[in-house]
């Protein structure tokens, strides 16, 4: 299994923003990170994961993310 490598997201106006998260081999993948209004807060909350994630498994990422149910 790979490492993550980096995690890096971009804010998209006017309301999105989107995470790609990239290993080691440098194969990547993406998701998104909106919550209406509030995408400083979700900025803030993925600068302090980021710090803990990387070097984790790239292949469990979505073990290690909280995922919107609804």
């Amino acid at each position: 299994m790979t490492k993550i490598k980096s995690i890096e997201y971009f804010r998209v106006k006017p309301r999105w923003l989107f995470v790609k998260v990239t290993d080691e081999e440098g194969r990547f993948g993406w998701g998104e990170g909106t919550l209406e209004g509030h995408s400083l807060a979700v900025e803030g909350s993925l600068d302090e994961i980021i710090t803990r994630i990387i070097g984790y498994e790239a292949e469990l990422v979505q073990t290690y993310c909280l995922q919107r149910r609804g």
